[in-house]
């Protein structure tokens, strides 16, 4: 099962605000990353289809950083996500930590949480769904 292959370099906002958001982060986070709040410190950590990950996924990494660096994150709008994706195409958490991919590359087990639509060939329009059903 394969995620979108993002170039960190590449990825940041196409539209303007209020599309970000300056938080904290938790742990190691590239461009393209998709971020959840922890509740239990405020933090901001890369999201995996799985866990109180999954229930909480905010945004996409618009910076780079480690546990206490500031960063931005897209919340809503369109980005550059540094990748290819396809047009009209959604895309969900996956089980890679701060992954997305196509629906069709999810496993049994997997909760889905769509992450946002294709809107060009390198455009994705972040429009973040918790619906948390697992696939069978």
């Amino acid at each position: 099962m394969a995620d979108v292959s993002v170039t960190a370099a590449n990825v940041g906002m196409t539209t303007t605000a209020p599309g970000k958001r300056t938080v904290i982060y938790g742990d190691t986070v590239t461009e393209g990353e998709v971020l959840y709040l922890k509740a239990a410190d405020g933090k901001y950590y890369r999201a995996i289809n799985t866990g109180e990950a999954t229930a909480q996924a905010v945004g996409i990494a618009l910076t780079p950083g480690v546990d206490g660096d500031r960063g931005e994150i897209a919340i809503s709008g369109n980005i550059n996500c540094g990748a290819t994706v396809a047009v009209g195409v959604p895309y969900y958490l996956s089980a890679t930590l701060g992954g997305y991919r196509i629906y069709t590359e999810l496993a049994p087990g997997d909760h889905t949480t769509l992450i946002g639509w294709g809107v060009t060939t390198e455009e994705l329009r972040i429009a973040i769904v918790k619906t948390d059903l697992e696939i069978a």
